[in-house]
């Protein structure tokens, strides 16, 4: 049975079930996308901490939606050109989109960082990149001084990114807040 058979059936799994599809959830995808069950000794990908932090940001909307800069959003902040207006989805495929928007968030980070990282700094670039995207990242001053091994002065690049269209956003200043406090976690 290949991966993607297997990812379907979990999910269907937790549809046909009144279980809520939250973060251990996309963890039991995710093993079983991955091949196994075994945790790896280094940081393979996002974890529980990360994803409850992009969770809780993103919120879950199951129809369609305008963000406040007009670009149409769906799931757990889910963008592109596959969102319709109107388009409405399941829990099931806003934990689907979720993952794979995880893995092209957690491959610019792996791809632009050139420096060892804790799995909170990494969770937390993973969130700051999932919001705003590899290109942001890989142009930002954060990731510069990163790559130099100044930590410090990168954690306070994140309270930089809290405008859209030009508006400072409430919602962007609390995000990298709580970025910034799980990078500098030990």
């Amino acid at each position: 049975m290949d991966g993607r058979v297997k990812k379907v059936m979990i999910l269907t799994a937790f549809i046909l079930l009144p279980i809520a599809l939250t973060v251990p959830t996309y963890f039991i995808v995710r093993k079983i996308k991955k091949g196994g069950y075994k945790m790896p000794d280094k940081i393979d990908g996002v974890t529980a901490n990360g994803v409850k932090l992009l969770q809780q940001h993103e919120g879950l909307r199951l129809k369609a939606y305008k963000d406040p800069v007009g670009i149409l959003t769906i799931g757990y902040g889910h963008t592109g050109s596959d969102v319709k207006p109107n388009m409405v989805i399941t829990k099931a495929r806003a934990v689907e989109l979720l993952i794979n928007d995880l893995d092209v968030a957690e491959n610019h980070v792996r791809r632009y960082v050139k420096v060892p990282l804790t799995q909170n700094q990494f969770n937390a670039l993973v969130s700051f990149t999932y919001n705003l995207g590899g290109g942001t990242l890989k142009k930002s001053t954060l990731l510069k001084l990163l790559n130099e091994k100044n930590y410090e002065g990168a954690s306070s690049e994140f309270r930089k990114f809290v405008f859209a269209g030009n508006k400072k956003l409430a919602g962007l200043v609390k995000r990298r807040a709580d970025e910034q406090l799980l990078f500098l976690k030990t």
